[in-house]
């Protein structure tokens, strides 16, 4: 009887999964601003996705809150991203440790985009308004940072910026929440 359920229900992926014509992306877990590009752009994809981990374990993908890529004549582009609270609003937290070290990589495919030239940190205690830069490495795919010492919520964003052969630039954000 179980072989027989087993069959059927592999039948039944088979199916739906081989049936289908759509040729839709799977859905992620981000809540990304749609950005419209102009076909005279020199980089037509969406930014990678950036990635961090604690040394304790604790892991996170940050949510790509919007991006632009400068005109072919070098032209740059400018974005104003959202709050970091407002774009990790419902989504998870990682939870570290006071001082623990936070290493973060933006996920570029070799042979694709470059490197960027600069990748910014700036962090938000709870929903203060301005934030404050806390790390910064230039022409690098990873970097790292220390969580702060004092306990509770807090909120990143991730500028990102080509500024070389490609340019443009790209924010992400995540939140960390720091045990008493």
């Amino acid at each position: 009887m179980r072989r027989l359920v087993l069959v059927l229900l592999l039948i039944g992926i088979f199916s739906v999964v081989g049936c289908s014509n759509d040729e839709e992306e799977s859905p992620t877990p981000e809540k990304e601003e749609e950005t419209e590009q102009s076909d005279e752009t020199t980089w037509k994809e969406p930014p990678p996705h950036v990635f961090g981990d604690s040394e304790n374990g604790g892991n996170f993908m940050a949510i790509r809150d919007t991006y632009c890529w400068g005109e072919e004549d070098g032209e740059a582009c400018t974005r104003t991203p959202k709050h970091p609270s407002e774009t990790t609003e419902g989504i998870r937290a990682m939870v570290v440790s006071k001082g623990e070290k936070i290493n973060y990589s933006i996920n570029i495919m070799p042979g694709s985009l470059p490197n960027p030239n600069q990748m910014v940190v700036t962090q938000f205690y709870l929903n203060e308004e301005e934030g404050e830069v806390i790390g910064s490495v230039e022409h690098d795919w990873v970097g790292e940072f220390e969580a702060p010492e004092e306990g509770g919520r807090y909120h990143y964003i991730i500028h990102a910026k080509w500024d070389g052969e490609v340019v443009g630039e790209a924010y992400y954000a995540f939140s960390m929440i720091v045990k008493e």
